[in-house]
């Protein structure tokens, strides 16, 4: 799996799919602690994604769910800033941001 490193405190993972993600693992390695979750209301719009606190940790461990490959990587000033995104053999896109810090590995 790919190993990332964020430093900040909050980590949004998106799926971009219909199919059910029960199976899919958490992306961090600690009890779960969600700041937000998915379709929370939000000034005129839907939260697309889940929050994931890590604790206060800067440089948390965080880890793909599933064996892909880095799709995409984008900064922006606006919106997510730095994001990695991760394409799953199923097609599902796991999206990872805010990142302060981008650091992948294969296992």
């Amino acid at each position: 799996m790919i190993k990332l490193t964020i430093s900040l405190i909050c980590l949004s993972a998106l799926l971009l799919s219909t199919a059910s993600a029960d199976n899919i693992p958490w992306p961090v390695k600690r009890e779960i602690d969600l700041a937000s979750g998915f379709g929370d209301y939000r000034s005129g719009r839907f939260h697309a994604g889940v929050d994931i606190r890590t604790g206060g940790v800067t440089g948390e461990p965080v880890y793909s769910p599933v064996d892909g490959y880095v799709w995409r990587i984008r900064t922006n000033y606006q919106g997510y800033g730095k994001a990695l995104y991760v394409r799953g053999p199923d097609e599902r896109i796991y999206v990872f941001a805010p990142l302060g810090q981008i650091y992948a590995r294969n296992r």
